[in-house]
């Protein structure tokens, strides 16, 4: 009799376990192998080979023709990519860049209207290369917005897609490739075309209009109930700035905001109730169900992940059809391989990977935890079921769902968490219990929405009080979110790219914005933010992927293109104190910043000249000099403060958008203007440094700010020439992006470029 060990039977029922799992998973495995091929033919060879290559060779053991579809299957994908990429190059070099263009385009999707700006997303109907029509381009705007699948004629220029000018901002460049945008139209002007108007596209339009006013008749539109609803029925987000969104970010919430997967499987399993209890077969209610589902996933927008949860659902359900076991990862399989035919692109985007990784997640976890659950049973193993009463089965039956229900919860948070932190360098563990909570009421809310919109068809009136109702629902999930996001330790950045040592990121924001994050080991602080726009896309993607958290906020002047997004940074950011330019201004933004402060608790001191503030023991800052209280009325420009921040044994000069008035009256008074950088914007009438004011301060390198539009904002080629002829390394932001100054560990400073790679290390001062 041979001898065996404990050790030999565990890894012997393992290898079982896998051997049968493979059996009847091998469409989730042919899936991963087919996304190695297109990771291969996209350019990420040696994973994508990696990637291939181990799932074929589970594949392998399972049979010679099983394996022969999946190769088959692979070349499928990953050709259909090459080519798609293929056309798409060929169609770029199609368009006519810079060019006044018309064109007649149909808007198929549109972004959220900024104050007096629209983006939306186009296909080309008619144009003057035959090639284009059907392509997709990307449509600026300023005035009112064209309507969702208007058809409309256009004029004005084509633009290459733009990609980041500043580390850690989002590549949208990237994004619009992968969706095959070719390029960025800014529309001077456009009028509707009503004789190419589609009418699939304004029934959807109607209906959907229809479907946003019956949920929230009865209700203000500005009220936080009414915000909650549609954003959590329809997808319709608030506003960026508003107070609503910071404590569903907060507790790992905020996906409730947008359509998902999850909306549409509660919409199912509400509808599956309702079919259930007036007695419908289960084959019917399928086959009513199945519709069901896409209409909502249609009328919410049709975003990709409610598609996808609409298909996975179909899939899943129609294994009842044909009588078959249902298996998610199986249906995940499925709709994964039909997605990489139609379009390979959707396998890098953000949203894909969160969406197939949180249900592969769940799907797992529910296997894993499975006899776990079955385990924690209320009921005795040797007990027989009938001598139960009805209240002790009821009571068993919520147990099993409650855990069965947190295991979702947790293997959701722990799929989604490394692509959580890759992409928004963010943690939300409280997101476990969070998420559980409000489940509930996010199933009880779009219930109601759902007898809303069906009462309104007959009675607006009583589908007001439905909607009264569900506000009582809506004001819970903001409590609970609100309970959440305020619990010690509940949420905190985490960034793989964290910083090692001191540094400081300049900005590079287009108009003349301005912004710049000083990091050092025990403190962040932020000296301006740019407006709104460039905080939310540029300043704050930045602070989010290096894990920075800015406790104080400085401000150089009270102006809209360098404290327009105050107020937002206020709410975003761990924000303790703010150090402001002058105590009144008659900017917008300003009093904006100043009472979202009032309403956070968030102190503000007026900066005073000869102070000092420090974050480190080798770094502070010494504000050189400061604006006239008694000139309220004069512009921004001529109000603006001078800082100095020492930082290491180096110096360096923000004059930031300063006058040349403003910097002589300073350089009068100082006993020691020397500095080894300055970092310059640009007065709105005039000039950068002059001759005489770079000699006195005498730096080793400008940070200069430029912007082709408008004119005033760009770096004149003269000046540009004076400092190469004195010496004076520039650091063009035209062309290098931000501007990144490292503090390194031998106490040398390094500036970069982050767009053309241009470099310059200080030697160390001497004392």
């Amino acid at each position: 009799m041979h001898a065996t060990s404990s050790t030999n039977g565990v890894w012997s029922k393992c290898r079982a376990t896998l051997h049968s799992w493979i059996t009847h998973h091998r469409i989730p495995l042919a899936a991963i192998s087919s996304c190695g091929a297109v990771m291969v033919t996209d350019g990420s060879v040696n994973s994508g080979l990696f990637v291939c290559f181990s799932a074929i060779a589970l594949i392998f053991r399972q049979g010679l023709r099983f394996f022969f579809l999946v190769t088959m299957l692979c070349l499928s994908c990953g050709l259909l990519h090459l080519y798609r990429g293929y056309l798409y190059q060929q169609n770029t070099t199609k368009i006519s860049v810079g060019s006044l263009q018309t064109m007649t385009v149909r808007v198929i999707n549109i972004s959220p209207q900024m104050t007096n700006t629209w983006q939306a997303t186009a296909r080309i109907i008619r144009a003057d290369v035959a090639d284009l029509i059907d392509e997709k381009i990307y449509l600026r705007g300023r005035g009112p917005a064209p309507l969702l699948g208007q058809a409309v004629t256009t004029s004005g220029r084509m633009s290459d897609l733009i990609g980041p000018r500043n580390e850690g901002q989002m590549d949208f460049a990237a994004w619009q490739r992968r969706q095959q945008i070719l390029g960025q139209f800014s529309c001077q002007h456009w009028q509707p075309e009503s004789e190419m108007n589609h009418m699939l596209w304004e029934a959807t339009r109607s209906l959907r209009d229809a479907f946003r006013d019956s949920i929230t008749v009865g209700l203000e539109n500005d009220q936080p109930a009414a915000k909650v609803i549609r954003a959590m029925v329809i997808g319709e987000q608030p506003a960026n700035q508003d107070p609503l969104l910071l404590s569903f970010r907060n507790s790992g919430t905020l996906h409730l905001f947008s359509v998902s997967g999850q909306h549409v499987n509660i919409v199912a399993l509400i509808l599956w109730w309702f079919l259930q209890r007036v007695r419908i077969s289960r084959r019917l209610s399928i086959l009513l169900l199945i519709p069901a589902i896409f209409v909502y996933a249609w009328i919410t927008g049709a975003s990709a992940p409610a598609m996808r949860a609409a298909w996975m659902a179909t899939v899943f359900l129609s294994a009842f059809l044909f009588q078959r076991r249902p298996d998610i990862m199986n249906a995940l399989g499925v709709v994964m391989i039909a997605a990489l035919l139609v379009d390979g692109n959707a396998l890098f985007l953000a949203g894909v990977q969160l969406s197939y990784g949180v249900v592969a997640a769940i799907a797992l976890g529910l296997a894993v935890t499975r006899k776990y659950i079955q385990r924690a049973s209320l009921f005795d193993d040797y007990l027989p079921r009938e001598l139960y009463r009805n209240w002790q089965i009821s009571a068993s039956s919520k147990w099993h769902a409650l855990l069965q229900s947190l295991s979702i919860s947790t293997t959701a948070s722990i799929g989604s968490a490394p692509l959580t932190i890759f992409h928004f360098g963010m943690v939300t563990p409280i997101s476990i219990i969070a998420n559980l909570a409000l489940t509930f009421f996010v199933a009880a809310l779009l219930a109601i929405a759902i007898v809303s919109s069906t009462l309104y068809m007959f009675s607006p009136k009583v589908a007001a009080w439905s909607n009264r109702a569900n506000a009582m629902v809506a004001h819970g999930c903001i409590n609970i979110s609100s309970f959440f996001a305020n619990i010690p330790g509940g949420h905190f950045p985490l960034s793989m790219r964290n910083e090692k040592h001191d540094v400081i990121r300049i900005f590079d924001l287009p108009r003349g914005g301005g912004a710049c994050i000083i990091h050092t080991q025990n403190a962040d602080q932020l000296l301006d933010t740019g407006n709104e726009n460039q905080f939310r896309t540029a300043v704050l993607p930045c602070i989010r992927a290096f894990g920075y958290e800015p406790d104080t906020m400085i401000m150089s002047h009270a102006e809209s293109a360098h404290i327009g997004g105050a107020a937002l940074a206020v709410e975003q950011l761990p924000v303790k104190q703010i150090i402001a330019s002058v105590a009144e201004s008659r900017a917008t933004t300003f009093q904006q910043m100043q009472h979202r402060a009032s309403q956070m608790s968030v102190p503000i001191f007026i900066a005073r000249a000869q102070a000092t503030i420090a974050l480190d023991q080798d770094v502070k800052w010494e504000i050189l000099s400061t604006a006239d209280p008694r000139e309220k009325n004069a512009m921004s420009d001529e109000r603006v403060i001078l800082y100095r921040l020492h930082f290491h044994g180096y110096r360096i000069l923000f004059l930031n958008d300063a006058s040349q008035y403003t910097i002589e009256g300073w350089l009068k008074t100082s006993p020691d203007p020397l500095c080894d950088i300055i970092v310059v914007g640009r007065h709105s009438y005039e000039l950068p440094l002059t001759e005489n004011t770079i000699a006195l301060i005498k730096p080793r390198a400008i940070i200069a700010t430029h912007s082709d539009f408008p004119e005033n904002e760009a770096i004149p080629p003269n000046w540009e020439m004076q400092l190469k002829q004195s010496g004076v390394t520039l650091f063009h932001q035209g062309r290098t992006g931000m501007v990144t100054i490292h503090h390194e560990p031998d106490g040398i400073l390094q500036i970069d470029g982050f767009l053309n790679q241009q470099k310059l290390v200080l030697p160390v001062p001497v004392k």
